[in-house]
């Protein structure tokens, strides 16, 4: 296994990069429907609080968009 340590250590690391995103999916959309819905109050303190609308989408597309090119290989 020696000469292939190098890949080993990228496959654990782009494994564990493919968890987190999983984990942070919902999370965003989970967000993406609290702000949508109305409580856009000062008191509104979620993982994405500073982003408008457009932002929440973006960054779901962009999660979606990691998500999708890590299971490429």
């Amino acid at each position: 296994m020696r000469p292939y340590r190098y890949r080993i250590a990228l496959a654990f690391l782009l494994l564990c990069l493919g968890s987190a995103i999983i984990l942070l999916v919902p999370l965003a959309f989970r967000d993406l429907i609290d702000f949508s819905f109305g409580q856009r109050q000062n008191s509104y303190t979620g993982l994405l609080d500073s982003l408008s609308m457009n932002g929440h989408f973006v960054v779901l597309f962009g999660l979606a968009s990691l998500w999708g090119t890590g299971g490429c290989r």
